[in-house]
């Protein structure tokens, strides 16, 4: 190990050490701070307002929205199933993508 790489390893434990140290003393507080929802959750709302649009107004079939996203076409159907449409075109998704 060089003398950078054991420096940085001290440094990332450390940093550890305090983010487990707050989540541990202050674990309302570190909660509230923190108001963002998972990375997967954000993703499968997207990916089932997609295949929303993509199935309702452009009149594609499971299969069809499945091969366009990636995605198995189960997960494509539990997405609609446990989502509502909120958006009605792609372009109205790819805005409220970039704006967050």
């Amino acid at each position: 190990m060089t003398k950078k790489t054991r420096k940085r390893d001290q440094l990332l434990h450390q940093y550890l050490k305090q983010l487990h140290a707050d989540d541990w003393h202050r674990p309302m507080a570190y909660k509230e701070e923190t108001a963002t929802k998972p990375i997967k959750e954000v993703s499968d709302y997207y990916y089932a307002q997609l295949a929303f649009v993509l199935r309702n107004n452009y009149h594609q079939s499971l299969q069809q929205t499945a091969n366009i996203l990636g995605l198995p076409k189960g997960k494509i159907f539990r997405l609609s199933e446990n989502y509502i449409q909120e958006f009605n075109t792609l372009e109205a998704v790819q805005e409220a993508i970039s704006n967050g």
